[in-house]
């Protein structure tokens, strides 16, 4: 909500339709709305956002600040940066995370690429080897 105020210059005060007592009690009652008492919203900084926009959406925790939530799929156990995932971070690369993409699905994304040869890598990276081993087990059992 804006306030504001109204300055009058003389322009209708010799008017016939408008008389100088009722012009004088309009702007006395303007006189009363002050911006003082216009009801303010909180305002958020720049900087607010960016902290909220770099912070958890699921737990909270700020990831700008290298805070994490170990047991938080959004956060995925790193905070911006994290070694390569699939070489567990043999290449000693760094991984950034992918903001948007970890905030629109509620678990982490990652950006980056090995720099070992496909050769040199595991062949099932080991944030994946505990899905690969649940579904091979959900996949025995099913068919026995």
């Amino acid at each position: 909500m804006s306030c504001g105020m109204i300055q009058t210059d003389n322009y209708f005060s010799s008017s016939s339709w408008i008389s100088r007592s009722e012009s004088s009690e309009s702007l006395s009652r303007l006189d009363l709305v002050s911006p003082h008492q216009c009801p303010t919203e909180p305002m958020m900084t720049l900087e607010d956002l960016r902290s909220q926009y770099n912070s958890c959406y699921t737990c909270g925790v700020s990831w700008s600040d290298n805070h994490v939530s170990l047991d938080c799929g959004e956060c995925g156990g790193y905070s911006l940066e994290r070694p390569c995932p699939l070489c567990d971070g043999k290449c000693r690369m760094a991984w950034r995370r992918d903001i948007s993409m970890s905030h629109s699905v509620g678990k982490a994304h990652w950006e980056g690429e090995c720099a070992l040869s496909v050769n040199d890598r595991p062949a099932v990276p080991a944030f994946l080897a505990e899905d690969v081993l649940v579904q091979g087990l959900e996949d025995l059992s099913t068919s026995s």
